[in-house]
């Protein structure tokens, strides 16, 4: 605590007023001190939430066409009802815990983003992705 005390400016600091913390050396500096109206520093102001938790921009107002490309066919449900590597990835409770991260979002999108940084999330995203791509396969 190597500082000079904020009253007398001579001596060293030895204690710090509880109210505003500021270091005098004696209970005569002290007293003096508690004559001043001393109020309680004032907090930093909160930092910025990394970008990754910023919102992004609102997304544009999507076509009646680009709504229907994001619909599941029910036969597609079913499929990856039944895929085993799903099953394995949502065992796990941590893929879970994600999941419902997602669901309860405000922006399940942004949510999503932020999902695909956790290995265990991408795991699933590529079973997923192999059954759909499985029955575009087939499809053709």
């Amino acid at each position: 605590m190597d500082k000079v005390c904020h009253i007398c400016e001579k001596n060293l600091a030895k204690y710090k007023c509880p109210t505003c913390r500021t270091p005098f050396c004696s209970v005569i500096c002290g007293k003096e001190h508690k004559k001043v109206n001393c109020k309680p520093p004032t907090p930093p102001p909160p930092s910025p939430p990394p970008p990754s938790l910023l919102p992004s921009s609102p997304p544009e107002k999507e076509s009646e066409e680009d709504d229907k490309k994001d619909i599941i066919p029910l036969e597609m449900l079913e499929r990856l009802s039944e895929s085993e590597e799903v099953k394995k990835c949502l065992k796990n409770s941590q893929v879970r815990d994600i999941i419902r991260f997602i669901v309860k979002n405000k922006d399940p999108m942004e949510a999503i983003d932020l999902a695909m940084t956790e290995s265990v999330f991408v795991e699933l995203a590529d079973a997923c992705l192999e059954v759909v791509e499985e029955k575009e396969r087939e499809d053709i």
